[in-house]
């Protein structure tokens, strides 16, 4: 060869894209993942908790369904109270009666993933021109590497 210069970097260069290649990927910061999830709750015909009266009303019902009479009564009007662990539910009125209610709780899940650690020391075949017993000359073996920036 008339350049030995040439083929020494030629193959410095092919060593560097090696090694630089054969790292495994990185997880970058950037691939964070956002989870919505919603939890329903169904409940149908809970049962009541509490039962308390307000007041009562007077309220105008007809005697029969087909005369025009009407007659006052008192009617009571209560609150009931319906509760679980999920929900919480206060009804009024006369004769009150939850038929069925849904809760939907959301819940955000953020994921991010673990970054792995970089290896500073690393051992492998190295390529390259170096001091040696003889002085300044090509080098081809086994060395240590010290990693100083990482890409």
């Amino acid at each position: 060869m008339k350049n030995p210069f040439l083929t020494y970097a030629i193959v410095a260069a092919a060593a560097f894209a090696l090694g630089h290649l054969s790292n495994p990927e990185k997880v970058t910061p950037g691939d964070v993942k956002v989870f919505t999830r919603i939890d329903t709750v169904k409940v149908v015909q809970p049962e009541i908790v509490v039962l308390r009266p307000l007041r009562q009303a007077i309220e105008r019902l007809p005697l029969a369904a087909d005369t025009a009479d009407t007659v006052e009564v008192k009617v009571p009007v209560t609150q009931a109270v319906y509760e679980t662990p999920d929900f919480k539910a206060y009804v009024s009125g006369y004769r009150p009666v939850l038929d069925s209610i849904f809760v939907y709780g959301r819940r955000t899940e953020i994921v991010r993933p673990q970054l792995p650690r970089a290896k500073r020391f690393s051992v492998g075949i190295q390529a390259g021109y170096g001091f040696t017993p003889r002085g300044f000359q090509p080098y081809v073996g086994i060395g240590l590497s010290v990693r100083l920036i990482e890409w």
